[in-house]
């Protein structure tokens, strides 16, 4: 009985870890999605930190 309580503990422990992970991740695409148009509006030399000559 010890071991199917660890064993649940665990599972329940990894559904938390997935659950967070999972919002990040879409946290971090939303983010990338708004923030990448916005970049275009800056010219080329400030997007990429170099000059061309």
């Amino acid at each position: 009985m010890y071991f199917v309580g660890k064993l649940n503990e665990l599972l329940v422990h990894n559904l938390i870890s997935l659950a967070i992970c999972a919002v990040a991740f879409a946290s971090f695409i939303w983010t990338s999605a708004v923030l990448v148009p916005s970049l275009e509006r800056f010219p080329m030399y400030l997007k990429f930190g170099t000059y061309s000559s």
